[in-house]
């Protein structure tokens, strides 16, 4: 508790800064939108682009790919920053194997430029289905006086064939009514594990998604993992697919490898599909009819309507809002007396952590906590998922 307290402290403290001192941006490098789909044969046309530089002159960043999912075609200036300049000595795309470092200055001594803007744009040819990195780095930027300027990297990824799942449900616990969006305190407290935690009884799901340890700093929004399945039909044994996800605080469900992109499931076919989402602690909802899934899905929103959960049933957050019913401690699908029987000694010893009795997800077991499961155990709530 007490580390807690201090991390709140702390963050008070940052913010009073904030509000009382002028914040300059860092220069940031970024594959920009982070993903592209696309299938075999297109070309797909990457952007990289470049947030608040300061009196640039020259660029030198090096772009890694999987030269086994998509070939080197070349490298654009297309009038993005650089306007004016030029691209120099770039390889001709016969000798480009899986990276290519992009060299780019002003003409003249003296001369700079400011502010955000495309830095270039290298294109693709998808030649097989799978997924390539588009991995920034290596890189040096330098003002009129060859001064270094310091910044950093964000990397993307292409996805060629294969289906996403493009997606949003609330969790009852965390969901804040008053902003509308959900808390993302296991983040911010540190509790969220690196690897998958979908291992275990009863989804023993193999997937091995994980995480380096600083990701989740870098990735304030996250709130928890979550499972997501795909069945060609209403009954488990249609499953063709799982995958470990992130769903994120406005409710988005977002592919591991980034925080951002929607949830790419290589190796499907293009078709009609049922989506489930399955929770630690909620109960697990799966769409009310299949869903048309391509590597350019629309949004299947599950807060907007009951109609949109197979069964007609969610728990009703607020006025037009639906989402998953919290309490489900022993992960059987039901919200029980016998979910009250784990809650219960873990209330009473006040624990901490990454627990599934803490249906409001905010590292610690309380009353807040019973809260969310009292009224779902009084209407025995309990899943429509087959």
């Amino acid at each position: 508790m007490k580390n807690r307290i201090k991390k709140l402290e702390k963050l008070i403290f940052i913010i009073c800064m904030l509000t009382g001192a002028q914040v300059f941006a860092q220069t940031t490098v970024n594959v920009n939108p982070n993903a592209y789909y696309g299938s075999v044969g297109d070309t797909i046309k990457v952007i990289i682009k470049i947030n608040n530089v300061n009196s640039l002159h020259s660029a030198s960043v090096k772009v890694r790919f999987n030269n086994s999912i998509v070939r080197f075609i070349g490298v654009y200036n297309s009038g993005g920053i650089f306007t004016g300049g030029w691209i120099d000595n770039q390889p001709l795309k016969a000798y480009v194997n899986d990276s290519v470092i992009v060299d780019q200055a002003l003409q003249g001594y003296g001369f700079s430029v400011s502010g955000s803007d495309t830095l270039f744009q290298i294109r693709f040819k998808a030649i097989a289905n799978g997924i390539s990195y588009v991995r920034l780095s290596d890189n040096d930027f330098r003002d009129p006086y060859n001064n270094s300027i310091s910044s950093s990297l964000d990397s993307g990824h292409i996805y060629i064939g294969g289906i996403v799942v493009n997606t949003k449900v609330f969790l009852q616990g965390p969901y804040n009514t008053l902003i509308g969006m959900m808390n993302t305190l296991l983040n911010y407290f540190g509790y969220l594990p690196c690897a998958q935690p979908y291992d275990s009884i009863p989804w023993i799901y193999d997937g091995n998604e994980s995480v380096q340890p600083d990701f989740f700093s870098s990735h304030d929004n996250i709130v928890d993992w979550v499972l997501v399945e795909l069945r060609t039909g209403t009954e488990p044994s249609t499953i063709t697919g799982s995958k470990a996800a992130f769903i994120l605080e406005d409710g988005s469900i977002v592919d591991y490898r980034d925080g951002i992109s929607k949830v790419y499931f290589d190796g499907l076919q293009s078709g009609n599909y049922y989506i489930v989402i399955r929770h630690r602690n909620h109960l697990a909802v799966m769409s009310s009819s299949s869903v048309s899934l391509t590597n350019k899905s629309s949004i299947y929103d599950f807060t907007n309507s009951l109609s949109k959960y197979y069964g007609g049933d969610a728990n009703l957050l607020t006025t037009g809002v639906y989402g998953m019913y919290g309490g489900d401690a022993n992960r059987d699908g039901m919200i029980t007396t016998a979910d009250f029987n784990l809650f219960n000694p873990d209330n009473r010893q006040a624990k901490e952590g990454y627990l599934y009795t803490d249906f409001n997800l905010d590292g610690m077991v309380t009353t807040a906590d019973f809260n969310i499961f009292n009224p779902n155990n009084r209407i025995a709530a309990a899943s429509r998922v087959p």
